[in-house]
């Protein structure tokens, strides 16, 4: 009888012990794709498919996107009219909620603006929203996750300022 227990009791030590985290290295990429008017641009990323929890609500993606001029937006699908000719580098942050995979990785996009046709411009949200100050973030911290911040500053007064971030 000690023999059986005591070999369940070292098969199931040995069980215990070999088990080990696997490392996920699929690199899961989200890319920005935008169809431009003049100076309206919508904004519309592609995502890779969400791997669901077992148990746990339904996996979905939140974004936060920097539009270059200022300008963010937290819409899966944002609409922005920028208000001046130039160009413009748009950034993505993709979250995936309740999402067994790694978040997907984006690459900045570049918009030019060559020709300022519409005038109606509908800021989604701004700094100066924010008394000239913004901090935004993609997704509350995980371990072992990366977490993006976008720290905004615009001088809403009328004389040049300086100073450090």
């Amino acid at each position: 009888m000690k023999y059986y227990l005591s070999l369940l009791l070292l098969l199931s030590s040995f069980f215990l012990f070999s088990q080990k985290k696997v490392k996920d290295t699929v690199t899961r990429r989200a890319v920005i794709n935008y169809n431009q008017n003049a100076n309206t641009v919508s904004y519309r990323p592609e995502t890779p498919p969400l791997i669901p929890i077992a148990g746990a609500p339904k996996p979905s993606f939140s974004y936060l996107w920097e539009l270059g001029d200022g300008s963010f937006s937290k819409a899966a699908e944002p609409k922005h009219t920028y208000k001046n000719k130039g160009t413009y580098t748009a950034r993505l942050a993709v979250t995936n909620n309740y999402d067994n995979g790694k978040p997907p990785a984006t690459r900045p996009k570049k918009v030019v603006i060559n020709e300022i046709s519409d005038k109606n411009f509908n800021e989604i949200a701004s700094i100066a929203d924010q008394n000239g100050f913004a901090l935004q973030k993609n997704c509350d911290p995980i371990p072992d996750q990366e977490m993006e911040v976008i720290l905004s500053y615009q001088n809403l007064e009328n004389y040049v300022a300086n100073g450090k971030i």
